[in-house]
């Protein structure tokens, strides 16, 4: 005979549970957001507005990492930068500055 599972039952159905994994898979632009990068607060509020299910954004944190997805960083790209510019710049000015500082062996910045 099958025992009872003890403890809070999940607030979450499985299904739900498929939805949001979807969910985090895509853009969050794509569900009203203004960024480019999921985290867990925001991912509470829209739990929240599609199911009425309240989750603590620490608790949603180690669920998501329970489910291999991490905390997103943007990667900060200048807006005025300019990739060609910077390969010139890597081919010209870098071997001279490299040189001045006396062929000491450093890295590429």
């Amino acid at each position: 005979m099958a025992r009872p599972v003890s403890g809070r039952p999940p607030k979450l159905s499985h299904t739900q549970e498929k939805i949001i994994l979807r969910w985090v898979r895509r853009s969050p632009t794509e569900h009203g957001l203004d960024t480019e990068l999921w985290t867990a607060p925001n991912i509470a509020k829209l739990i929240e507005h599609e199911f009425g299910v309240t989750l603590n954004a620490r608790y949603l944190s180690s669920w998501l990492h329970d489910r291999d997805f991490t905390p997103q960083k943007p990667q900060r790209v200048p807006r005025e930068r300019d990739p060609g510019e910077v390969r010139r710049w890597l081919a010209s000015d870098w071997p001279r500055i490299k040189k001045k500082l006396g062929g000491k062996e450093h890295s590429s910045p």
